[in-house]
């Protein structure tokens, strides 16, 4: 807004608090005029923390970036690497010295992450800590094995610790018939388009009302709802395996809470 030259700028952005799809760093990439093929011009960088255990548990490094938006545009690869996914899961660097991880099941539901902190230090060492966050361990021999299959061996990382694959929080999505639609999933919708991303806040409200799915959006200060972008919402939603009834809703209509309060993460289903 300000008229900045990202261009001219090198910019590293390290984001964390919430999952992100690639959709979102290749948005903010769009703005930032980030150059893929030219690292030290600026990265985005994912990461991901738990305020009760460490401010950064895992990180991304430049191969997993790679190694990620290959995935999510190689079908045959994501499943490969994650599994039967419905959203390109995060894939970070952990540390098994700084922490102890266990994945565990509950009523054959998603996997889920168990942390167990090693620092002697810690005034609370909490142990078999779940987050409810939805994750897979990833070896190095695993990974490595992968990318031979598929020729990308030029993508091993360096750096020889296990990977964990993050999928974003238990029972992010609402079930309408039957079927299950994720926050993540709606995510990675909703930024594919960096025209259309750009006039929200990236703020959304998943409800189901009667058997009904209502996708509501929060749209940027000063752009109005008009029905001719109501229409491209709707076509971009419409990918979504299950098409949602979508209402773009002004700054100052949008009902749910805008801020975390260090005691939930923001309300995405209602």
């Amino acid at each position: 807004e300000q008229g900045i030259d990202w261009s001219k700028q090198n910019v590293h952005l390290v984001v964390g608090a919430d999952w992100v799809p690639e959709s979102l760093r290749s948005y903010f990439g769009s703005i930032l005029n980030t150059d893929w093929g030219r690292p030290e011009r600026g990265l985005i960088v994912c990461t991901m923390g738990i305020c009760e255990l460490d401010t950064v548990l895992f990180h991304d490094s430049l191969s997993t970036i790679k190694i990620r938006r290959s995935a999510d545009q190689d079908s045959v690869f994501c499943r490969d690497l994650f599994g039967d996914v419905k959203a390109c899961p995060e894939l970070l660097h952990y540390y098994p010295h700084k922490s102890f991880l266990e994945t565990i099941s509950e009523n054959n539901g998603p996997p889920q992450c168990v942390f167990s902190m090693l620092d002697k230090s810690r005034v609370i060492p909490l142990m078999r800590y779940n987050s409810k966050d939805v994750g897979g361990i990833v070896s190095y021999n695993k990974l490595k094995g992968i990318l031979e299959k598929h020729n990308r061996s030029d993508l091993l990382p360096d750096l020889k610790v296990p990977l964990v694959a993050i999928g974003g929080r238990l029972k992010s999505g609402i079930t309408i018939n039957d079927q299950n639609i994720t926050q993540e999933e709606v995510r990675s919708v909703l930024y594919s388009d960096f025209a259309l991303a750009g006039k929200t806040t990236g703020y959304f409200l998943m409800k189901n009302e009667h058997n009904h799915f209502v996708l509501e959006i929060q749209l940027k200060e000063k752009v109005p709802a008009t029905p001719e972008l109501r229409e491209k919402f709707h076509n971009l939603l419409g990918r979504l395996p299950l098409e949602p009834e979508v209402k773009l809703l002004s700054f100052y209509e949008f009902t749910s809470p805008l801020v975390i309060n260090y005691e939930r993460k923001f309300r995405h289903v209602f």
